[in-house]
């Protein structure tokens, strides 16, 4: 065998091996990763809402968020428009109304 063929077997077998440790390690801290990125979306809204208990989802997109700021936040249902992320709702009374 070549010094060649040695030297491009060998690089093969450290690319492997430290692929499936990179896999290894992404599919470990994915889940801790989207936690603290979801707590800290969560905070932040907190901190503009500070009279919200809690922040849910609700699948209003961004562009009907958008809609709703522009419009002074009228509607029917409370939430919190963002133009970013859509609507999160906020709790009963807190943030505009809009109906989703």
């Amino acid at each position: 065998m070549t010094k060649e063929v040695k030297n491009t077997l060998l690089m093969t077998a450290f690319a492997l091996i430290f692929g499936l440790i990179l896999g290894l390690v992404h599919e470990v801290t994915a889940g801790p990763i989207a936690f603290q990125k979801e707590k800290a979306l969560k905070e932040a809204y907190q901190a503009v809402m500070p009279e919200a208990s809690d922040f849910k989802d609700t699948g209003v997109t961004a562009e009907d968020a958008a809609s709703v700021i522009e419009s002074g936040c009228e509607g029917t249902a409370d939430v919190v428009p963002d133009a970013k992320d859509g609507a999160w709702d906020g709790g009963e009374g807190i943030g505009c109304e809009m109906e989703y």
